[in-house]
């Protein structure tokens, strides 16, 4: 007995091979395979819209960019930019100022009177090297050695091989809390023990006419001649600690940061510029527009 399923299909159909497999409801196919419409190819190049389309796109239909020509948003651009630099000057100029008022406004003027000791310096003939010179390729206008020079450095006086010390004393005054650290420092003392040469080759390059090719071209020859060599001499200098001494390092404390403040003035007025000119430029150019029109 063949069971009959909603379908009408029956057991022995299905084992005879003899299925003819349809819907049960009736079924309306497209005559045509799905191709896009010329309105769809429209819609898609309207959405592949340019980088500068983008960065004056907004959400709202009520968007005043919408009726910026090109030039508009080229002169809005260029207006940014000009904009953002003269903010940023002008932020951070005015925001150092404010931080100067500021400070002086909450801070009194505190004077630090200091001293300590420096060795005695002097300019010092260390000695003589050879002058530097020129000589020619030609063995005829060989010119030699042309002399020597002094060489001169500033030395710290010496007695007995150890430096001569001289007091000083200095007065800080700024707004603030001075705060006062010493620095280290060596006291060098230069002798010359020699000299070292560094020679120069002096050349020319020359360019001859040797004829043309087969198409008629110019063809030209380079070679480049020795004219000389440069002769330069500079003095070895050695250098030895004779001793040390420290100096004082004044920094007044005024609990106002003025690096920051003057950073963030550029960043506001830069915004602010930026803004100010993009907006300014596009009237401008808009303005043109018009006038270009009458």
């Amino acid at each position: 007995m063949n069971s009959i399923n909603s379908s009408g299909i029956t057991a022995s159909s299905i084992l005879s091979g003899n299925m003819d497999l349809k819907p049960a409801g009736d079924v309306k196919k497209s005559d045509s395979a799905s191709i896009p419409t010329e309105d769809v190819l429209v819609k898609s190049e309207k959405e592949d819209v340019s980088l500068k389309d983008k960065l004056f796109k907004l959400s709202s239909d009520k968007n005043p960019f919408k009726k910026l020509t090109e030039q508009d948003k080229e002169y809005a651009i260029k207006g940014a930019v000009i904009g953002g630099v003269a903010g940023g000057v002008i932020g951070g100029i005015a925001a150092y100022n404010m931080s100067q008022n500021e400070i002086k406004a909450t801070n009194d003027i505190q004077s630090v009177t200091l001293d300590w000791q420096e060795p005695v310096i002097k300019s010092e003939n260390l000695g003589k090297i050879p002058a530097s010179y020129y000589q020619h390729a030609g063995w005829w206008l060989n010119s030699g050695s042309h002399g020597f020079k002094d060489v001169y450095r500033n030395n710290p006086v010496l007695e007995n091989g150890k430096p001569v010390m001289q007091d000083v004393q200095k007065t800080y005054s700024d707004y603030g809390e001075p705060v006062v650290t010493w620095k280290d420092n060596k006291i060098i003392h230069k002798t010359l023990t020699g000299f070292s040469e560094r020679v120069v080759t002096d050349t020319s390059t020359y360019r001859e006419y040797e004829g043309t090719d087969s198409d008629g071209n110019a063809i030209y020859s380079t070679h480049t001649e020795v004219d000389g060599f440069w002769h330069y001499f500079s003095p070895d200098i050695h250098n030895t600690v004779v001793g040390n001494y420290q100096t004082p390092q004044v920094k007044f404390e005024t609990g106002v940061n003025v690096g920051l403040n003057t950073a963030l003035g550029v960043l506001a007025g830069a915004g602010i510029g930026a803004l100010a000119g993009g907006v300014a430029g596009a009237a401008i150019s808009h303005v043109m527009n018009k006038e270009e029109v009458k």
